[in-house]
């Protein structure tokens, strides 16, 4: 994008060039009053005051942050190359000091209190305190006894302070690195054009939180949700969204929707497992339920009448744990976290940022 605005420039100028040129050598005219000026003065002079304007309309542009109900205005992506995004994870697992080692330090089963002094943080210009990007994640009640998974937390805060850090380092768009969590009923959620469920395959709303989201989708806010596998899962979900939309059904998102090739083409399975899974050579989460034969990634889509994307249900997929655990193993974050959870975040949030 940076290069076709200097092109832009380029031809621009240009074109103001030629036409001074051109007449450089037209005759003195006198105005009626007597005035001596020459077409010359009068073209280089509206030629500057186009040239001062423009710069001060894109930098206006330039400095803005993303557009969503009126707080937010549009802002432009310049996202990192593969190689950049390769040498960025390189140089910081190849350091002797801190790095990737530093974020998400959570093993299953053996939880501890994440560290926020171990993440990344930077300052937000006070003059766009609210027009920044903000990771919110939704907190939810669920069904049935407790087990693992099936919770709002699931992956927090890990998941939601790494993806911010990625998305502050490899795009423009100007993100705040503490994220948010609120209830479908806060009113704070028509503030943000983005909310993240986790683990939703026990997930219970109420009749004002149904009335909520879907007023909120239905104004252009976008939802993701993560983690749940299985029919099973998939069946308490759909139903779930029924509630939401009952006069509409999920249709499955093809490879070639934007979600895969907006900013990055996403290569191969866009498949995560969670690492626990990954260390006991799976790509699937056997323990939300039994599979019943289908491994494989779905990726639903609830649309708006104009065919806007509102709802991503990211069903036989962990994306999160990609993001929470890209600190735990080398391996586990070239063959997750960077090939797939990371690219594929960012061109969700590009999609719906520009939909």
């Amino acid at each position: 994008m940076a290069t076709g605005y200097k092109n832009g420039w380029v031809v621009f100028l240009q074109i103001g060039m030629t036409l001074i040129k051109h007449f450089n050598q037209r005759e003195i005219v006198h105005p009626p009053n007597g005035g001596f000026h020459t077409i010359r003065f009068k073209l280089w002079m509206l030629f500057s005051v186009v040239i001062i304007f423009a710069v001060l309309i894109l930098n206006s542009v330039n400095l803005s942050a993303l557009s969503f109900y009126g707080a937010l205005k549009r802002n432009f992506l310049m996202p990192a190359s593969r190689s950049e995004f390769e040498d960025i994870q390189s140089r910081e697992f190849n350091s002797t000091q801190a790095s990737f080692q530093d974020f998400s330090r959570q093993q299953r089963g053996r939880r501890t209190v994440s560290d926020r002094d171990s993440y990344p943080i930077w300052e937000i210009d006070s003059q766009f305190k609210n027009d920044v990007f903000t990771f919110v994640r939704i907190q939810y009640d669920s069904t049935g006894r407790e087990r693992r998974g099936g919770q709002w937390n699931n992956d927090y805060p890990d998941c939601d302070w790494n993806f911010s850090v990625r998305l502050h380092e490899l795009t423009s768009i100007r993100v705040d690195p503490n994220g948010k969590v609120i209830r479908l009923t806060d009113q704070a959620l028509f503030d943000h054009p983005f909310i993240y469920f986790s683990n939703i395959n026990r997930m219970s709303l109420s009749e004002s939180e149904v009335a909520s989201l879907r007023k909120y989708l239905l104004k252009g806010g976008f939802m993701m949700a993560d983690d749940f596998w299985a029919p099973d899962s998939w069946k308490h979900v759909y139903q779930e969204m029924k509630r939401v939309f009952p006069d509409l059904e999920p249709r499955e998102l093809s490879r070639d929707h934007e979600i895969f090739n907006i900013v990055y083409e996403i290569q191969g399975s866009p498949q995560v497992p969670s690492i626990f899974a990954w260390n006991q050579g799976s790509t699937f989460e056997y323990w939300h339920g039994d599979p019943k034969g289908d491994e494989a990634p779905h990726f639903w889509g609830f649309f708006d009448k104009e065919n806007r994307l509102m709802a991503l249900l990211c069903h036989n997929n962990d994306i999160g744990d990609g993001w929470e655990r890209e600190g735990e193993n080398k391996e586990y974050f070239k063959t997750y976290s960077e090939r797939v959870s990371y690219p594929l975040g960012i061109n969700i949030v590009t999609y719906v940022m520009t939909h």
